[in-house]
């Protein structure tokens, strides 16, 4: 079993100082949801994988809190206090990440969705490339034969980062977008089989994206 980190970065008051801050900006901004249904519907049949593009955390951990999800935080420190944030906003945690512990949290993942929860993932995470899919989430659902609800945000206006994910913060008031599409599971874990369905996932998350963003515009 793999150690986890006995404190988050920033130390023990962070955390609910963080939650309390990204609940109050999230309650100012106007949210508008297209094809939501398909994310209610995927819930009430069972279970899901929810997939979410890395730079979008700050729109979406927030406008689905509440919901009884469990969010991937990594091992490291900060990954501890991400966990420590997430599951002040009502989310489970499941530690670990493609780069360290993944397959933990691998195996993780597919017990929460055979007992009916629903983990959620940035699946281009931890490092990129950006809007590009890992295997992971495609692995979840071909194993548990559930679907997966990727869903996208945009807002306007919004403070865009230089990291490589272009993490995006909307300021107050702002208008956030999203939207959402759904994908069945492969029809194996087979390799070949997975990595075609991260091209069509990462294809549609990328269209979904775009349109949302020339909606916005």
């Amino acid at each position: 079993m793999t150690d986890l980190p006995s404190r988050p970065a920033g130390g023990p008051l962070l955390a609910p100082v963080l939650a309390a801050a990204v609940t109050l900006l999230a309650a100012t901004w106007r949210v508008k949801r297209t094809d939501d249904h398909l994310l209610d519907e995927a819930v009430a049949d069972g279970a899901a994988v929810l997939a979410f593009w890395h730079g979008e955390q700050l729109m979406m951990v927030p406008t689905h809190a509440q919901r009884g999800f469990s969010a991937m935080a990594s091992l490291s420190r900060d990954g501890e206090l991400l966990a420590r944030v997430i599951a002040r906003l009502g989310y489970g945690a499941i530690r670990g990440s493609s780069s360290r512990g993944g397959g933990d949290a691998l195996r993780k993942s597919i017990a929460l969705l055979g007992g009916g929860g629903c983990p959620a993932l940035a699946v281009d995470g931890p490092r990129g490339p950006r809007m590009v899919p890992h295997p992971g989430a495609l692995v979840m659902a071909a194993r548990t034969g559930r679907p997966i609800i990727f869903g996208v945000a945009h807002a306007r206006p919004a403070l865009r980062l230089g990291s490589w994910d272009l993490f995006e913060i909307p300021p107050p008031l702002a208008t956030v977008r999203i939207a959402y599409g759904r994908m069945e599971a492969p029809a194996s874990d087979a390799p070949g089989t997975i990595q075609a369905a991260c091209e069509r996932l990462g294809e549609r998350m990328r269209a979904l994206s775009a349109a949302l963003r020339d909606e916005s515009a």
